[in-house]
Order: C-alpha cells, then sequence, then structure tokens
C-alpha cells in the first residue's frame, strides 16, 4: 500500500471528513514535510504548526524557512512559534516537548480540532519500544505508539523510513535533515544506528518479531485498560465531596491495580501506601495529595488552604458559591435531620452571621449531648477523614458557634416545640 493511500485509509477509518482541521506538527523534516504534502494532495484540511527552539543556530531558522515556504507556495494555514526557554537547557527533550504540545493544544482550541496530527512513523515505533524497554516500562510503555491515542493521529505509523525516503525523492519533495539525528549523544539515536541495526543483520526476523510484540502488547494493554475500568466503577465513589477509593481486597492482593487506578493521579509508591495503617497519613505527587483513611484513600487536588471569612445578613444567600444555601420557615414544618442539614431557631440567632474556618481549640455545644466538645475532638470521634476536617466550617453567631458545618448544629440554637420561626442553612451536594 503506497503513503498516500494508507494515510487515507487512516483517515477513513477514523472518520475524518475532508473539511475537518486538523493539526499538524512540522519540523521541516522528510517525515513531517511528506505527510503535510499528503494531506495537502488529499484535499484535507490541515492547520500546520511550527516551532523553532533556536537550539541549531542558522540550521533552526533554515528549517523554518523550508516550512514557510511550502506553506505559501501551496497557500496554505501555518503557525510558527518561537520555543526558545532557559529550561531546554535542563531537560532539553522533556521541556521542548511541554513547549511544542502546549502550541499544539492552543492552536488546536482555536481550530475547533478534534485530532493533533504527528509523522511518527514504524521505525521510531520501534526505536520507542526499545527507549521504553531500557528505561524500565509496563505494558503501556511497550505497546510504544498507537495509530490512534485520545486526541493524538500517527498516519505514518506502519509506514518505514525507507519507504519515506524513496516517495519524498520521487516527489521532488524539499525538506531538512537534522545534523543531530547523525550523533549518538541521545539515547534514542544510539538505537537506531546501533541496537536496531544489530538486530536485524543478527536475525532476519527482527523487524516483523518487534511490530508483532508490538501489536500484541497493544491488544494486552486494551484488556488490561477495560480492567481497570470496571474496577473503578467498583471502588470509586465519592464522600464528603471528595473521590476515594475502597482498598478491596483484590486491590490488596495485586498493589499494581492500585497503581494502574492512580496513574491518572500521578506517580505513587503503591506498596508503602497499602503497608500504612495509620488515619491521616498522606502521599503527594506533583498535582495531589492522597489520604489513607479507614479502608479507603481520599483523593485532594493540591492547592492553597483557603481561608473562608464571610459575614451573613438576615434574608442573605452570600455563601451560595461555597455549596450552603439559607431558608426561613414559619411555623410547623416538616423538618429532615441530615447533617448537611441545620435547623436552627431563628430567634435565637444574632445577624449578621460569621461562616469561617473553624480554629484549634474551640469548643460547642453538639446538639444531643451534654456539656461542650472542642471542635477538633468531636470530628476525630466522629471519624471524619483529615482534608475533610480541615476543610470544616463553622457558622457563627455573635461569638458561639452555631452549626458545625455538614455535621451538628449546637443545642443552645435547637428548634423546640416554642420555636416560631426556623433558620435552615444547608450544605448542598
Amino acid at each position: 500500500m503506497s503513503v498516500l493511500q494508507s494515510v487515507k485509509k487512516v483517515l477513513e477509518v477514523n472518520s475524518i471528513p475532508l473539511n475537518e482541521p486538523l493539526v499538524l506538527g512540522v519540523s521541516g523534516g522528510v517525515d513531517s514535510m511528506l505527510l503535510w504534502h499528503t494531506l495537502k494532495e488529499l484535499k484535507q484540511r490541515v492547520v500546520a504548526v511550527h516551532i523553532n527552539y533556536h537550539l541549531r543556530g542558522v540550521a533552526s531558522n533554515k528549517d523554518a524557512e523550508v516550512v514557510k515556504s511550502f506553506a505559501k507556495e501551496h497557500d496554505l494555514p501555518l503557525f510558527c512559534f518561537d520555543g526558545k526557554s532557559e529550561s531546554l537547557n535542563k531537560n532539553l527533550q522533556e521541556e521542548a516537548r511541554k513547549i511544542r504540545y502546549a502550541h499544539f493544544n492552543d492552536v488546536t482550541k482555536q481550530e475547533g480540532a478534534r485530532f493533533i496530527v504527528t509523522a511518527h512513523n514504524k521505525d521510531d515505533n520501534e526505536e520507542t519500544f526499545f527507549l521504553n524497554l531500557i528505561r524500565g516500562a509496563g505494558v503501556k510503555g511497550l505497546s510504544a505508539m498507537q495509530l490512534k491515542s485520545e486526541r493524538m493521529l500517527r498516519p505514518l505509523l506502519s509506514i518505514s523510513k525507507e519507504e519515506i525516503y524513496n516517495y519524498a525523492k520521487e516527489i521532488g519533495l524539499t525538506w531538512r535533515e537534522d545534523e543531530s539525528n547523525q550523533s549518538d549523544k541521545y539515547l534514542r539515536n544510539g538505537i537506531r544506528h546501533q541496537i536496531l541495526p544489530t538486530l536485524k543483520q543478527l536475525d532476519e526476523r527482527a523487524e516483523s518479531g518487534i511490530q508483532n510484540t508490538i501489536n500484541i502488547l497493544s491488544k494486552q494493554n486494551e484488556l488490561l485498560e477495560l480492567f481497570v475500568e470496571k474496577v473503578k466503577e467498583q471502588v470509586f465513589f465519592t464522600q464528603f465531596g471528595f473521590t476515594c477509593i475502597q482498598l478491596s481486597g483484590e486491590i490488596k492482593k495485586y498493589p499494581q491495580l492500585l497503581y494502574e487506578l492512580l496513574k491518572p493521579y500521578g506517580s505513587f509508591d503503591v506498596d508503602k501506601i497499602l503497608r500504612t495503617e495509620e488515619p491521616g497519613k498522606f502521599f503527594e505527587s506533583s498535582e495531589w495529595r492522597i489520604w489513607v483513611d479507614r479502608g479507603f484513600l481520599l483523593l485532594e487536588e493540591i492547592s492553597e488552604p483557603k481561608a473562608i471569612d464571610i459575614w451573613i445578613e438576615w434574608g442573605e444567600d452570600k455563601a451560595l458559591d461555597l455549596g450552603l444555601q439559607f431558608s426561613m420557615h414559619t411555623g410547623l414544618y416538616e423538618m429532615e435531620f441530615k447533617p448537611e442539614n441545620g435547623w436552627m431557631d431563628l430567634e435565637k440567632l444574632s445577624f449578621p452571621l460569621r461562616l469561617r474556618n473553624w480554629k484549634e481549640g474551640e469548643k460547642f455545644k453538639p446538639f444531643g449531648m451534654k456539656g461542650s466538645k472542642k471542635v477538633s475532638d468531636y470530628l476525630t470521634d466522629e471519624k471524619i477523614p483529615v482534608p475533610v476536617k480541615n476543610k470544616t466550617l463553622v457558622l457563627e453567631s455573635n461569638g458561639q458557634i452555631a452549626w458545625l458545618v455538614g455535621h451538628r448544629i449546637d443545642d443552645r440554637f435547637k428548634v423546640t416545640a416554642k420555636t416560631k420561626k426556623i433558620y435552615l442553612a444547608t450544605l448542598l451536594k
């Protein structure tokens, strides 16, 4: 099958009409230039994106010139971005990738595109397999790249580098060679120039064997992801406004299962998490914090602590953005006693009320209990998870806690047979 036919088939299989925009990354190299040319021949609507990292001086600028020249000659839309950054000196490839995909995503939103298209080929996929093997990877990593994954589309993934070169020469395409691709300074280049040629020389079955292994692992990864989704349906639940994971016997027996469930939230030492029995202990990734509680984990997105201090006048609903609603009722009213409902005698309240974070050491008189109790002790005794405890608010009337929000009212403000007007504060779910 020719390059043109192969790319056309990918578009058809993925139901991409010709008028649908595709955001294509173009470096100026033979792969991306050929894909750009092919999509143009197929009359597919394409918006190209080129990033100039200025890493190779004049050579980088010449790459950009080739890309701009092709766009101008064929009247094609092109976005060019300056990818120069101080952080490129620290972790070159990873930082360049972040810059590249940030621009891709911006253009995708602007153009209303579904897919970001790259020109990765069969040889790139083999290199990725060995790269991940050397670094240490699971089934997903060893599956290398997929023709389609989420918003990524790689129409040349079944085409070899040799086929790409031959076709590019046949049609007289202009492209730029990146001199750094010839250096074994980078691990990928070493795999490309030494490991793969040696394997293919040792055994003629190497190339087909590698491809078959990648395909098998890809199918196994699909099966694994399906299984993980089924488990997720069983063990994920919402409590106190947080996403939680029930630590089932299956998870405790197979820590790898917990690793797969937590993968979207970052990298965690699942063995250490499962060994931890102390409620309130937490583990962090770059963006998420996982709290260990009694038989389950509670997931919290890391953010700056938010101080709450709001004054509420009579008849106001100022706290609606915090999920609190206030209403007033007269006479007998059918009251439903739930933690999220704070039923209080209106005449016992002094306005304005104050909604704030609870303070260490302060006390209240829990409804139905004798005497007062520290807020911290009450929450601990009720086995409230630490992150929920940290975010708990109090509704204060004239310096006294009237309601420990979402938990219990203070006995001094309770509704009695003598109550004429009821003030209801409701914590919305």
